[in-house]
């Protein structure tokens, strides 16, 4: 559908068509649960996006599931569903929060049989608030190292980025992503998290803290609220909608009409439809296409 095209090329969410995960690792990761994981992404932003004409922000940090029968066992929803998707509010204390909590973002940036907290943090900081994240320094490992011993994803992160070449960059990416392991590499809910060494399996607790520009979060619940009131998020929006329009990425003096655009935006109540009408008779758009 024409009207999800920027959304799918945003996310990268309908990457999960392709996606493959370990059957050993995943079993219940089948070709009907990937397409119900599209769906889902597809049918919230029709709803919120287009149909509600919602707050944009919502997308990020909502109260809404988008779900079906499949959709309800792997999230642990409570309920008689079919195979259709359909709407239903969240609990308080459910740990899901729209997009973050997708089983298709979840699963698209995964491994195959294991998470994989830099490449969720990255989409976060480059996809949502248009943070430029430096590639690693020539001869540097971007390889996680393996367990020293019973240690989580967050301890061999830690290790990794006490080496200075490496912590600038993972700074930028590491709190977001550890937030988000209490979802596991196809998206359901877990409290610990399964280490093997040395032929021993221990099941250890998840430590979700951190910050994203001075705003604490514990859970990715609330990693998904700073995100969503983020002051760059907006700003973000508007960049990326406006690339997609224009097929390229932003020129020079084109740069100016970004924040133009997401005041517009903002005093649309964040009305996604607003901003896509306003690229279109907005100067930097119309005058590219009377050139051509």
């Amino acid at each position: 559908m024409a009207r999800q095209r920027f959304f799918a090329e945003w996310w990268s969410t309908t990457v999960v068509d392709a996606v493959g995960k370990d059957p050993t690792a995943y079993p219940d990761f089948t070709p009907t649960l990937r397409t119900a994981m599209r769906q889902e992404v597809e049918a919230m932003i029709d709803d919120l996006v287009f149909e509600r004409r919602d707050d944009l922000r919502k997308a990020v940090r909502a109260d809404t599931l988008y779900v079906n029968d499949e959709l309800a066992v792997l999230y642990g929803v409570a309920g008689s569903f079919g195979p259709e998707i359909e709407a239903i509010e969240l609990p308080p204390d459910s740990p899901r929060s729209c997009l973050l909590s997708t089983g298709a973002f979840l699963s698209v940036m995964s491994h195959p049989s294991t998470t994989s907290p830099a490449a969720r943090g990255k989409f976060i900081s480059q996809r949502l608030l248009c943070r430029e994240i430096p590639p690693p320094p020539p001869n540097v490992s971007n390889t996680i190292p393996p367990p020293e011993g019973a240690e989580t994803k967050r301890d061999r992160f830690e290790r990794h980025t006490s080496d200075p070449t490496c912590a600038g960059c993972h700074k930028m990416m590491d709190p977001m992503g550890l937030a988000l392991e209490e979802f596991d590499a196809i998206g359901a809910w877990r409290a610990t998290e399964q280490v093997d060494f040395e032929g021993e399996s221990y099941e250890l607790p998840l430590d979700l803290a951190g910050e994203l520009d001075g705003v604490a979060f514990a859970t990715s619940r609330e990693l998904a609220a700073a995100v969503a009131e983020n002051p760059d998020l907006v700003p973000c929006v508007t960049r990326q909608f406006l690339r997609h329009a224009l097929g390229r990425e932003l020129e020079g003096t084109e740069e100016v009409a970004i924040d133009d655009l997401a005041a517009q935006l903002a005093a649309a109540d964040f009305d996604f439809l607003t901003l896509m009408r306003q690229v279109a008779i907005h100067d930097v758009f119309t005058t590219i296409v009377r050139e051509q």
